[in-house]
């Protein structure tokens, strides 16, 4: 074991450099993720965040995360950042002894479904090569340098909480593919400075999207961010607020506004004039939802997840603010110095005043109104729901928009763990104008939330178990004419269904386990998807005819 472990190790060391940024593709959307932290921007400060892919258009140009907290004596903590050029907080690895990043973490491991279930089906098998990204899964850190004994999630087959790849243990990941790193706010003095006092927390972010399903186009644009905060220090903290925060660029950056949806807990950037320089006329639309969060205090008579029901059992935090930010402004621009952050993930300004429902800009200067926590919330904030405010309302003029949608307060006890799941939503609809892609947005969040709060993400759920195979299937000739041949290898009844690429379906049928035959006489030349159901599985294989 001694000997795997080194190998492991050696392996990741070689192969780290270069591999600091790495991009998720297999729907319509490119997203990379960088070693850092940093979401959708590589070393050379560019974006990925392309949508269509392969076209060059990007509706974000990069995403953070922001946290900060107080001790029990009342100290400020704050780990965060606007860009890594304005100064960093962030470093790529887990918390360790020394504060420096092991080259072993410096990078980013990226992986799909198809990949982990052929290890689990050939990792004893002569000839067979255990992909770079799974031999190196950071599932166990060094002990010895400070690292916590597990990191990244994998199926433990033997219980010994080793990460044994070469005896069939394989990566948990989620969806059909992803980008998986781990990064912490432990930064060396001596090769530079944070932000504020370092929290020691240790963030675990997966990015991850799916192949297109039949039926569900609003996965076909869809990132899903599911990152874990782990506290790695000795500190309890009370107060913790938590921040996705989005520099948003709709094709050209200099002429977009942005909102926030209170009960949808998402938040929001569009084009202000209906025609971008890059995207054309009908420009599309780029949200944020949360999809889940830790679970708020009980019986603290508070809607936190904006759903109607106060303290109802199990509630978990929504969305606590939004705040958007065009400059660096001295009252309403972006913060610079520890407590402007913690001011703004509390719905405070840089002068330490809170956002008001004024119907301009937010700040008390430009007119008294009632204190609220969304900035730019149309009417969709319950506790004020008239009159409507946005951008457009408020006679605010399209530039650069930045923003973040917070969580909190929250409780981050040392040893203790934080959970967070968004969705990057993107929508556009012809012949609406700059708000079609606003109105395409808050639909496709419906479908997501709804379609995501479904799934199951237990490791064994998400690929083959070795035990109880989840399905296996051969599926021959393809392409095929008179008749195709599937052999599954599970008794019981199985669901065919023939669909067309437009969700159409045009054959269906049911039949056991074993060798079965569908007939496609009369099927059309073309392209179509064979879905498989039975009892606990799915699958969906692209299925030619000629």
């Amino acid at each position: 074991m001694k000997n795997l472990v080194a190998l492991v190790f050696l392996f990741s060391v070689c192969t780290a450099e270069a591999q600091r940024f790495k991009v998720i593709d297999t729907n319509q959307v490119a997203a990379g993720l960088n070693a850092n932290g940093s979401h959708f921007w590589d070393d050379n400060l560019q974006s990925t965040f392309d949508i269509p892919k392969n076209t060059g258009l990007s509706t974000i140009r990069f995403a953070e995360f922001w946290i900060g907290g107080y001790d029990t004596l009342g100290n400020l903590y704050v780990a965060a950042q606007i860009s890594r050029p304005a100064g960093y907080d962030f470093r790529a690895g887990p918390i360790n002894s020394s504060g420096l990043t092991d080259p072993a973490y410096d990078k980013v491991w990226k992986l799909s479904r198809n990949q982990i279930n052929a290890h689990i089906a050939n990792y004893n098998n002569p000839g067979y090569v255990t992909p770079t990204d799974i031999l190196t899964w950071p599932g166990n850190g060094d002990m010895n340098n400070g690292e916590a004994a597990q990191l990244a999630p994998y199926e433990d087959l033997n219980g010994n909480e080793i990460y044994e790849p070469l005896l069939g243990e394989y990566p948990c990941i989620r969806g059909d593919q992803a980008v998986y790193a781990i990064y912490c706010d432990q930064l060396d003095e001596s090769i530079g400075v944070g932000i504020g006092e370092n929290l020691m927390v240790e963030f675990h972010t997966m990015l991850y999207q799916y192949t297109s399903i039949p039926g569900k186009a609003y996965l076909d644009s869809t990132i899903f961010n599911h990152t874990v905060v782990h506290a790695r220090g000795t500190i309890d903290f009370v107060d913790v607020y938590l921040a996705n925060y989005v520099d948003f660029d709709i094709g050209q950056f200099y002429d977009d506004y942005m909102g926030s949806d209170v009960q949808r807990n998402m938040f929001f950037a569009y084009n202000g004039n209906g025609v971008d320089a890059q995207y054309g006329v009908d420009p599309p639309a780029q949200g944020v939802r949360l999809l889940k969060s830790p679970e708020a205090a009980q019986n603290d008579s508070v809607d936190n997840n904006h759903n109607g029901v106060i303290d109802e059992p199990g509630e978990r935090h929504g969305l606590y603010s939004v705040m958007t930010y065009s400059d660096l402004t001295a009252s309403v621009g972006l913060p610079l110095f520890p407590k402007e952050y913690y001011q703004s993930l509390t719905a405070r300004w840089k002068d330490s005043t809170h956002l008001v429902f004024n119907g301009w800009d937010g700040h008390v200067s430009s007119g008294a109104g009632p204190e609220c926590n969304f900035r730019y919330s149309w009417d969709t904030d319950p506790s004020h729901p008239a009159p409507f405010w946005d951008e457009v309302a408020a006679g605010q003029g399209a530039v650069q928009r930045r923003g973040h949608g917070s969580v909190g307060p929250m409780t981050l006890p040392a040893g203790s763990k934080l959970e967070f799941d968004y969705a990057y939503l993107f929508g556009r609809k012809q012949f609406f104008g700059p708000l079609g892609g606003v109105t395409r947005i808050k639909e496709v969040s419906d479908s997501v939330a709804v379609w995501w709060n479904q799934q199951n993400y237990s490791c064994s759920s998400l690929t083959i178990s070795l035990d109880e195979p989840e399905l296996v299937y051969s599926l021959f000739p393809n392409p095929a004419s008179d008749r195709v041949t599937v052999v599954v290898n599970r008794a019981g009844r199985t669901e065919w269904t023939l669909i067309s690429v437009d969700g159409r379906v045009l054959k269906a049928g049911v039949f056991e386990g074993g060798e079965n035959q569908i007939d496609l006489q009369g099927v059309a030349s073309g392209s179509y998807f064979l879905k498989l159901a039975g009892e606990g599985f799915e699958k969906v294989e692209p299925l030619v005819v000629h």
